[in-house]
This record gives structure tokens, C-alpha cells and sequence, in this order.
């Protein structure tokens, strides 16, 4: 019986940069699930003019919204600082919730006011998570 040399294997994630106050990146499981995520929002976001994250959550480090392939990227800290984009006709933007959905409190209102500011060629894309899964 010979034995083979052990594989060495390949981390899953990478390290994840939480920001300039955070201290030296962390590698974690999130990186690598943000990353996955991110190439299937970009699958279709890379067709928009722009991508603006709407009202991020406080422990939100915008790795996301850095891994989204978009011409243009921005974050509001609120929906009533959305622009209005109802006169949009040519220009296509994307309102990225991300876990937004798991944590207010009124979804229906804050939908609505971002359907009060959205054109016809704005789409709202929501990321949402499954607690059962943690």
C-alpha cells in the first residue's frame, strides 16, 4: 500500500476588507457567499447605467456593492434620498436592498417610496437571507 502526499487545499473565501477602521482583513465564509452573489446580480446589472444601494444596514461594509459590475455605483442612507428618476427614459438604475428585507420593519412603505421615484426602466433587485440557514 503506497501512500500519496496529502493535497493541500484551497481556502473557499478570501479576505474579507471590512474597512480602514476595521483592523487587517478577516478571512471568512461572507466573502465567499458575497462573491457568488455578486456575479449573479452583476449578470444583469452589468447592462444598467447604474446601481444605487438603497438605505445600507449599519454592519453593512459595502463589499457587495464594490463586487457588482456596474458603470456607475452609489449608496443612500435613506429612501427619501433616492433621486428622482421618474424622468428617466433612456437611462436604466438599479436599487440594490441588501438584507433590507430581514430587518425593517415596514417593507410595503419603503417599497412604495421607492416606487414613487422609480421611472419605468428602474428595477429594484433584492438580496435577501434565509435565517434557517445560518
Amino acid at each position: 500500500m503506497t501512500s500519496e502526499p496529502a493535497r493541500r487545499r484551497e481556502p473557499l473565501a478570501t479576505p474579507v476588507d471590512l474597512g480602514p477602521d476595521a483592523g487587517p482583513p478577516v478571512e471568512h465564509w461572507t466573502g465567499y457567499l458575497y462573491r457568488i452573489a455578486a456575479a449573479e446580480l452583476s449578470a444583469a446589472l452589468r447592462y444598467y447605467d447604474r446601481v444605487i444601494q438603497v438605505a445600507p444596514l449599519p454592519f453593512d461594509s459595502g463589499f457587495l456593492l464594490d463586487r457588482i459590475e456596474c458603470h456607475e455605483k452609489a449608496s443612500v442612507a435613506d429612501p427619501s434620498q433616492v433621486p428622482d428618476l421618474t424622468r428617466e427614459v433612456d437611462e436604466r438604475t438599479a436599487l440594490l436592498l441588501n438584507g433590507n428585507v430581514n430587518h425593517h420593519d415596514d417593507i410595503q412603505r419603503l417599497l412604495g417610496d421607492l416606487r414613487a421615484r422609480m421611472a419605468r426602466t428602474s428595477r429594484v433587485f433584492v438580496v435577501a437571507y434565509n435565517p434557517y440557514l445560518a
